[in-house]
């Protein structure tokens, strides 16, 4: 069974049970990868979260029950997962603008989400460079943040990361303990996502390779362990050049290779440069293993 198909098993394993729990051990047996890692490569494919997708689905089930009259509200609370009407309600109206109540009506528009199926993309308009390389043990120094896949979260307290660690003087402390000679990562800073848990949270690091000089309080050691990487070249102006890599790796690149996310580690390494240049150079290192 290959990517595509493991995907697809998992979003039937969602649809059959929309009305009760999701186990996350089902998901990672299907996916081959842990739940939290499975929810940050769905995240990048759709642009959603996994939790918001369940949601659509269930209040787009709702919405079609309501219409042809056949359950109460409170019913549908219940089959669907929520602790009250109330709330229900305010999940309801926030995703179709109208109450439930509401939506009983003749000529209400309503938002449909159709479940979701995976395909394999084959665009051929761009190519993308990568290079596959085993590397050894390597030992990171940097500032750790406990953060979600939770797209608004992720999408604000990832770069306010970066931001407030350039104003407290946090970057340049990280690069006083950078291995610039005899490395792996040319002395570059690193963005590491690691630690993926089931809630969805997860670390991410802003990183060095390690010269094993004593650090401060405050600064932490991470080992990435012996794997192989495949590692994608980006060009472009940060952040987005580096989300649209990311999303053409997890939609085109991944899925037709004979590879697939090692479940460790991965991260996103940055030159020096001008971050907003049309040329500045980036890369997305990620763990593979066969398939």
């Amino acid at each position: 069974m290959d990517w595509l198909d493991r995907l697809n098993e998992a979003m039937h394993y969602i649809e059959k049970h929309l009305e009760d729990d999701i186990d996350e051990a089902v998901l990672a047996r299907l996916t081959l990868c842990q739940s939290g890692m499975f929810q940050r490569i769905f995240f990048i494919m759709t642009d959603m979260t996994l939790s918001e997708y369940i949601r659509r689905r269930r209040l787009s089930m709702a919405a079609m029950e309501l219409v042809s009259g056949r359950a109460r509200v409170i019913d549908l609370a219940m089959r669907f997962g929520y602790e009250s009407p109330d709330a229900f309600t305010v999940a309801f109206k926030k995703l179709h603008g109208v109450t439930p109540s509401a939506a009983r009506a003749a000529g209400v528009p309503l938002k449909a989400w159709p479940p979701l199926a995976f395909t394999l993309s084959i665009k051929g308009v761009e190519q993308m460079d990568y290079r596959i390389e085993k590397k050894p043990m390597i030992k990171l120094a940097g500032k750790q943040l406990l953060t979600s896949n939770n797209q608004e979260q992720q999408f604000v307290s990832i770069p306010a990361f970066w931001e407030t660690s350039h104003f407290d003087g946090s970057i340049d402390q990280i690069r006083q303990y950078c291995r610039c000679e005899g490395g792996h990562l040319n002395g570059c800073m690193l963005g590491v996502c690691s630690d993926m848990q089931d809630n969805g949270s997860f670390l991410y690091t802003i990183a060095v390779e390690y010269n094993d000089q004593p650090l401060p309080p405050g600064l932490v050691v991470m080992t990435l362990p012996e794997v192989t990487w495949m590692i994608f070249s980006c060009r472009g102006p940060m952040p987005d050049a580096i989300q649209q890599t990311w999303k053409r790796i997890m939609t085109e690149i991944l899925p037709a290779s004979p590879y697939r996310h090692a479940g460790s580690p991965d991260m996103e390494v940055y030159s020096q440069g001008d971050g907003n240049s049309a040329d500045y150079y980036s890369e997305v290192w990620i763990p593979i293993v066969e398939k």
